[in-house]
């Protein structure tokens, strides 16, 4: 899906099944699945705001507390990442509606997972080869010394330059 600015043309379509090799790797969690297929992007000059409400609410008590979970997202290989540090959770909004959930800002939908405990994503890297992935490296080379100070959103040392005079 890719939507411009006006938001009816965007539509995204939200899976909530459950995959079951995720559910194998990780046996003692409960895990809820939010999939918006095909990854769309949405295209506009702001990120939207994405919230996924707690699946563990149920009436009027919690079963699990909503800042003990974890929340990664699954690749096109079934990879998960740990993203809980990317999402605030709220119980109301800013104009005080209810909202138990967790809210970010994206471009991006893709595949979430929700899980009541963290889960050791390390183990489960390259399983079918039996060696865990290598991280890739950069050379450093220019002006910039390796140890550098990274910009903590992109990760970039290209310095903004200056605009006007």
């Amino acid at each position: 899906f890719t939507a411009d600015d006006d938001a009816s043309k965007f539509y995204a379509k939200l899976s909530t099944k459950a995959d079951e090799d995720v559910y194998q790797r990780y046996p003692d969690a409960e895990l809820f699945f939010r999939n918006f297929t095909g990854t769309p992007d949405i295209s506009a000059a702001s990120r939207a705001t994405l919230t996924l409400l707690n699946p563990w609410t149920h009436d009027d008590y919690v079963s699990v507390n909503p800042r003990n979970c974890h929340i990664y997202t699954k690749d096109a290989d079934g990879e998960l990442s740990d993203v809980t540090s990317l999402f605030t959770y709220l119980e109301t909004d800013e104009e005080g509606n209810e909202v138990d959930g967790w809210r970010i800002k994206t471009r991006m939908l893709g595949s979430y997972v929700i899980s009541d405990i963290p889960l050791d994503t390390d183990a489960d890297e390259n399983p079918k080869s039996g060696t865990a992935a290598q991280p890739e490296t950069a050379e450093f080379t220019g002006r910039f010394h390796k140890d550098a100070d990274l910009d903590p959103i992109t990760n970039n040392t290209k310095p903004n330059p200056p605009t006007g005079r």
